[in-house]
């Protein structure tokens, strides 16, 4: 995704990769297998609308990782 990013110099459209972890969805809190730490799909919603509105922190990163709340986004693989 750097790499693409660095060839396409800001011409034609934006291209993203998210690594994510797993979700919180209503499906896996009904059948008790979820966990607050996790990332909502409301917030994945939230994140990707951002990107393509090209708005927010995280805009100009095309390789980003949401792996967990306490990681945070990243654009560097978490530890």
């Amino acid at each position: 995704m750097r790499s693409l990013t660095a060839e396409r110099d800001g011409s034609g459209p934006r291209v993203y990769e998210l690594v994510i972890g797993p979700l919180r969805t209503r499906p896996r809190a009904a059948i008790g297998a979820d966990d607050p730490g996790w990332f909502s799909a409301e917030d994945l919603g939230g994140h990707a609308a951002r990107l393509i509105a090209g708005d927010g922190p995280y805009a100009e990163a095309p390789l980003q990782y949401l792996i967990t709340r306490a990681h945070g986004v990243r654009t560097s693989p978490p530890k």
